[in-house]
């Protein structure tokens, strides 16, 4: 599933979040800060009865997480080639599609295109989409997370349908708000929804997100759709959204 073309309940996880910015910050103060140097996320190897905490593959040297008395929670780490056959599994499943046919893929290498996106947001901008895996045993259950454009991040999440309405979506979500406040918090959070899609509005009302926009998805049947945000923003912020999602 995804943000704006999945179908994923959420009810089953609750997260403790932490706000990294105030909700009327200026846009002129997010440019400021974001050419400050930034922290990179390290490893998401996080408990489900916790708030989760953000990684790369890499963890710093010597480090060691601990989950004493707590069911560990799925694995969220930088995706690598290794995980082109999961991932174009999830894409090219129609049942993932099911509010924009048009968006499923319908060959390997479409998703092979796709994953190099992915791989060289994390090269050049030090963070990314996830790939989500259970612990221990490794099995694959989804993607997604934040990308940076410019001065502002988009937010997806991609649930196989076999695992819909397990909190999968919400776990990936609330990961990403979290991560995008230590990565830089002045940057603000989109993410889009057709509004038929019920579940993924759900998640965006949990995470706090306000609508910023209403208009329709020309790519899904001119389907109704939100565009929302993690704060106030400026309309050429929606812009820049809505442009690189153009790209994508």
């Amino acid at each position: 599933m995804s943000c704006d073309t999945g179908s994923e309940a959420s009810d089953t996880t609750t997260f403790n979040h932490r706000s990294g910015d105030s909700a009327d910050e200026r846009h002129s103060t997010r440019r400021a800060v974001h050419r400050s140097t930034h922290r990179r996320p390290t490893t998401v190897n996080g408990g489900t009865n916790a708030a989760p905490h953000a990684t790369n593959t890499r963890r710093p040297e010597g480090h060691t997480q601990r989950h004493t008395g707590r069911k560990r929670g799925p694995h969220l780490s930088a995706p690598t080639m290794d995980d082109l056959a999961d991932l174009h599994a999830l894409f090219a499943d129609p049942r993932t599609w099911w509010n924009a046919p048009n968006h499923r893929h319908t060959s390997l290498d479409q998703t092979r295109a796709l994953l190099e996106y992915w791989l060289d947001d994390w090269a050049h901008q030090g963070i990314g989409y996830w790939v989500m895996r259970d612990n221990p045993t490794g099995r694959f259950l989804g993607a997604g997370g934040i990308r940076r454009t410019g001065d502002i991040l988009s937010m997806r999440y991609y649930i196989p349908p076999r695992l819909w309405h397990r909190g999968y979506g919400s776990y990936l979500a609330a990961s990403a708000q979290k991560v995008a406040a230590s990565y830089d918090a002045a940057l603000p959070i989109f993410l889009a929804s057709l509004a038929r899609n019920y579940a993924s509005c759900l998640i965006a009302d949990k995470l706090g997100f306000v609508v910023v926009r209403r208009d329709v998805d020309f790519t899904a049947d001119a389907a109704s759709r939100r565009i929302y945000a993690d704060r106030a923003v400026m309309p050429g912020d929606i812009a820049a959204y809505l442009n690189m999602r153009e790209t994508m």
